[in-house]
């Protein structure tokens, strides 16, 4: 009586694997135990956890690293050696997982990752591995679903050549060229929007995205999401034009739109607000990129009617004053905010917003 004891999860069964004691046991039921080994000191008991724990550890790196394609971001483990009088990291012993393991026997981690790793995102991502893996070592199942980040995955590359409309080259695909094709990498399709970039290997910089260059060998493009690396399409010289070249993409999306406020042009990317004041004036130019069927694209300035004998929701040329809107369309219905629309047959491929408020607002 009065003797603390462990059973590890891995001793609770010679039948078959328990990966979590509530399989097994309860809370405060009563079991019969057999002493395998004693450790009269509690400094040597805790040094045993730790050795079990140090062995827990690997098995989980064993499972996520792999996963990490960058060895540079591999996970170690590191033993701060907390309990030992000579401890670089006595500091630690203030730590929510010292208190756990020295007060209740609860092994208790802390997961960190680099500064030198590039973004936010990819440390979350690093981070999310590690907590899901010990979520099934353990046989927890969470209230909520698990923090699932996916990684990376480039779709395709859209490269326009000498000018012409893009070709869509998929992951892991070749373009064909002649030597001296100019080519520009227009846009990246991904699972992700943002943080990404095409670096064609051996010339340019680490972000060749909407850069002309001139081909005269072959060239690999490697393309990533904060430097991590998720696809890549290979240019290859062709001058007998063997192979056809890859299917045309047609372009269904906008980027930003091209607006002249009171003569001078604006770039308003897609989905972002314009700010102009009650007498200003406004005018419509067009959308990038250029679509390839530019000619069935509308841009529509909901709230304003610029062909007044056919209302054809088609508003680019047109000058247009605050006087000339219907406040009843402006999404606040009080005339302070209107939407613009791109469409292409009946589907919406980009909008933006003018916001319209008084000089004395502005000043």
């Amino acid at each position: 009586e009065g003797i603390e004891g462990l059973i590890h999860v891995s001793e609770m069964s010679w039948t078959r694997k328990v990966r979590h004691p509530s399989k097994v046991v309860s809370v405060d039921e009563e079991v019969e135990a057999v002493i395998a080994k004693a450790q009269e000191e509690a400094e040597g008991l805790k040094q045993a956890m730790l050795q079990e724990t140090h062995a827990e550890v690997e098995r989980i790196l064993a499972i996520i690293n792999p996963d990490i394609k960058n060895r540079e971001h591999h996970f170690h483990y590191n033993n701060t050696r907390t309990f030992e009088e000579d401890s670089p990291h006595k500091e630690q012993r203030g730590s929510a997982t010292y208190y756990a393991l020295t007060e209740y026997n609860m092994e208790s981690y802390g997961v960190e990752t680099s500064k030198s790793i590039p973004s936010l995102d990819l440390k979350v991502r690093y981070q999310s591995m590690v907590i899901n893996a010990y979520m099934d070592e353990f046989g927890i199942i969470p209230n909520n679903p698990k923090v699932a980040i996916h990684d990376p995955e480039l779709q395709y590359l859209l490269v326009s050549v000498n000018g012409s409309f893009p070709y869509g080259v998929p992951h892991r695909k070749t373009l064909y060229l002649n030597p001296g094709d100019r080519i520009r990498i227009e846009h990246i399709a991904a699972n992700y929007e943002r943080g990404l970039m095409a670096d064609i290997q051996g010339i340019g910089s680490l972000n060749d995205m909407n850069k002309e260059f001139i081909i005269q060998k072959p060239y690999t493009v490697l393309v990533k999401k904060d430097q991590f690396e998720c696809g890549k399409i290979f240019l290859a010289l062709n001058p007998d034009k063997v192979n056809p070249p890859p299917v045309i993409v047609k372009k269904e999306y906008v980027e930003s739109f091209l607006i002249l406020v009171n003569n001078q042009q604006k770039d308003i990317p897609n989905g972002k607000t314009l700010s102009i004041t009650t007498k200003d004036t406004l005018v419509i130019q067009d959308i990038t990129p250029v679509i390839q069927d530019s000619a069935q694209v509308k841009i529509n300035f909901v709230g304003f009617v610029g062909n007044k004998t056919v209302n054809d929701a088609e508003d680019r040329g047109y000058t247009i004053r605050s006087r000339n809107l219907w406040k009843r369309h402006s999404v606040d219905k009080k005339g302070g905010l209107y939407r613009v629309e791109a469409t292409l047959g009946e589907k919406t491929i980009g909008e933006m917003y003018v916001r319209i408020g008084s000089e004395e607002n502005r000043r």
